[in-house]
């Protein structure tokens, strides 16, 4: 039996609380923007409802992904691939989650760019705004996942608390009995609509890659468990301020309904006039977190396929690859068209292949 080993510096630990946080930020990112739209056209009203039985899904998915982190403390879950099904399979499957993770960054940078130049930098152009994202983001990660869990924990407080003060303001203007009825959404809903929002609510994946730079591997369900449940807490805290403040039917029609609501917030004795442009300053660090997050996991994917020494030699290599796809859609229609695509790609990364690496770690037990 083949064994692979990945050295991993005692820099290159990351504590639960750290993983907690790099895994909230990988999941929150362009989701929270798109995210009440698209639960408002899945289900009306309910659609928030979604988020509960999609964080149960999701949490089923990432599970499995832990208990693999858990045992993945001298090698990640790809290199482990080698083990369990042999070099030729295990190479199509670092294609696939290189590919996935790369899709996933591309994904996100495109839709940042295009709600940065429709609410904030109208005038600047589209490549300058990405190739800034991407150079930042590359800066980061070239030194391994300590920098980015630490980053993703310092960052965290500086963004959630504001947000949710900023929904907070909104709330002499809610109706909540826009939110009425209940469960007024057929069962098969149910079903198709938490299939639509997993999108945004995954990010766990990553776990995959870190195992070996866990502290504490055996915390790996908390650490999912604590993240998801934050994320749909989160993301409902949101939604529930989106239909009871705009509407229903303005959560339909707008694409952007937080920065909708953000627009029309008015702080008593004008302290500040544009509560939207800190609204978007806010969402830019959640991005730069995501994007950091797939983009680490893309050049640990591609560290692996090539059995490449330094993680920054990757990060090089994935850099023209994100920045070029980042530039091939030109308006929104063809951004939606690389997130369906992205979407599909999600249940067998986030949760079909970790289920069958899952069964034959507990086969190769037995």
């Amino acid at each position: 039996m083949m064994v692979i080993k990945m050295q991993v510096f005692d820099n290159d630990k990351i504590t639960t609380k750290q993983t907690i946080y790099l895994l909230i930020n990988a999941t929150i990112g362009v989701g929270i923007l798109m995210l009440p739209h698209t639960l408002a056209q899945e289900a009306g009203q309910n659609g928030w409802m979604l988020l509960i039985t999609g964080g149960l899904f999701n949490f089923i998915g990432s599970y499995f992904v832990a208990q693999l982190a858990k045992k993945s403390t001298s090698m990640n879950a790809l290199d482990m691939s080698d083990i369990f099904f042999g070099k030729a399979i295990s190479f199509l499957i670092k294609i696939f989650y290189f590919l996935y993770f790369s899709i996933i960054t591309v994904t996100v940078i495109q839709i940042f760019s295009e709600a940065i130049n429709n609410f904030l930098l109208r005038h600047t152009p589209k490549e300058f705004v990405v190739i800034c994202f991407i150079l930042i983001s590359a800066y980061l990660i070239r030194v391994g996942v300590e920098a980015l869990a630490r980053t993703c924990y310092i960052l965290t407080p500086y963004w959630v608390i504001p947000c949710i003060l900023i929904h907070l303001l909104s709330i002499s203007r809610a109706d909540f009995t826009r939110l009425l009825p209940l469960f007024d959404i057929p069962i098969e809903k149910f079903f198709t609509g938490s299939y639509k929002v997993l999108f945004s609510l995954v990010g766990f994946e990553i776990l995959l890659l870190i195992g070996p730079n866990l502290k504490n591997p055996n915390k790996t369900v908390k650490i999912v468990l604590s993240s998801n449940l934050f994320t749909v807490i989160f993301y409902i805290f949101i939604t529930i301020m989106i239909f009871s403040c705009l509407g229903l039917e303005e959560a339909k029609i707008f694409k952007w309904p937080c920065f909708e609501l953000s627009k029309r917030i008015i702080v008593p004795g004008e302290f500040l006039e544009r509560i939207d442009a800190l609204a978007i300053s806010l969402w830019i660090i959640t991005v730069f977190t995501t994007i950091s997050s797939y983009y680490f996991a893309a050049s640990t994917c591609l560290k692996s396929l090539l059995r490449l020494e330094e993680l920054g030699l990757s990060v090089d290599m994935v850099f023209p690859i994100i920045f070029l796809l980042s530039l091939i859609p030109k308006n929104m229609e063809e951004i939606e068209v690389w997130l369906s695509f992205a979407e599909m790609l999600t249940l067998p990364a986030c949760f079909i292949i970790p289920f069958v690496y899952y069964i034959l770690l507990k086969i190769k037990k037995t």
